[in-house]
């Protein structure tokens, strides 16, 4: 029976490694951190957008620095 059968449009995850874990003996177990539930996904990606908003907003002077700073004027 083929990965492709079960699902048609089955993630890389799921069909190539589980296949090959099935055969080694592993069940699949649940995440650590499940992102599934509700919201959780969303304040994740909202917390590290805001901690890369800060950290590229406190390093922006190095990261586009001013062109009359290069003469050391």
């Amino acid at each position: 029976m083929s990965a492709y059968a079960k699902e048609k449009w089955s993630g890389v995850d799921e069909v190539v490694i589980g296949e090959f874990a099935e055969k080694m003996g592993r069940t699949p177990s649940d995440p650590l951190i499940n992102t599934g539930q509700g919201d959780l996904l969303l304040f994740m990606f909202l917390l590290f957008g805001a901690i890369g908003g800060f950290l590229a907003g406190y390093y922006y002077r190095e990261l586009f620095p001013n062109k009359r700073d290069k003469g050391g004027n």
